[in-house]
């Protein structure tokens, strides 16, 4: 297999192809392989800018580092997402470095904060969901209220229509 040499221009497919590569180790829990992937892929992630690209590498990085036991490392790249996700309002990210806090301190048996992390995580999924759902229902409202007033057109232009075709019969 060819080596493959990163772009110097093109941050997002050089990101995507180490973040890829990542996470198929990942999923095979090859998690040294993982994290060494996306150890190359976090750079590039921010030098994009794009905040969803570096907090999913600093979750998948933390994640490793605790399959691996490297523990502060993982709290290092769990607290970095944390703060990321904060100052830039990304909510899932927040989640995940939740997460990532909750399992780090369970590790380290400090269960207590593990839990407080957990539910911290919990009710920001819960209030993410709940404004889904609320959109949802305010896009379906926004359909049902339109569809009314289409149908309600088209019976006064029908009606408009049997009354001009009753004035002409009438006329004539």
């Amino acid at each position: 297999m060819k080596a493959y040499m990163p772009d110097p221009v093109e941050l997002l497919i050089n990101y995507v192809y180490y973040q890829h590569r990542g996470e198929i180790h990942y999923k095979r829990q090859q998690y040294d392989s993982s994290f060494l992937y996306y150890n190359l892929a976090y750079p590039f992630a921010v030098k994009s800018g794009h905040v969803t690209n570096k907090t999913a590498a600093l979750f998948y990085l933390s994640s490793n580092a605790l399959k691996l036991g490297k523990l502060d490392l993982a709290k290092k790249y769990a607290d970095e997402n944390l703060k990321a996700s904060e100052e830039r309002g990304a909510k899932i990210g927040k989640i995940n470095a939740l997460l990532n806090l909750s399992d780090y301190y369970h590790e380290t048996g400090n269960n207590g904060k593990a839990y407080d992390y957990l539910q911290k995580a919990v009710a920001l999924k819960d209030s993410l969901l709940l404004e889904a759902n609320v959109n949802q229902i305010n896009t379906l409202a926004a359909i049902y209220e339109t569809d009314k007033k289409q149908k309600q057109i088209f019976q006064l232009q029908t009606e408009k229509y049997v009354q001009s075709a009753a004035i002409r019969e009438n006329l004539f």
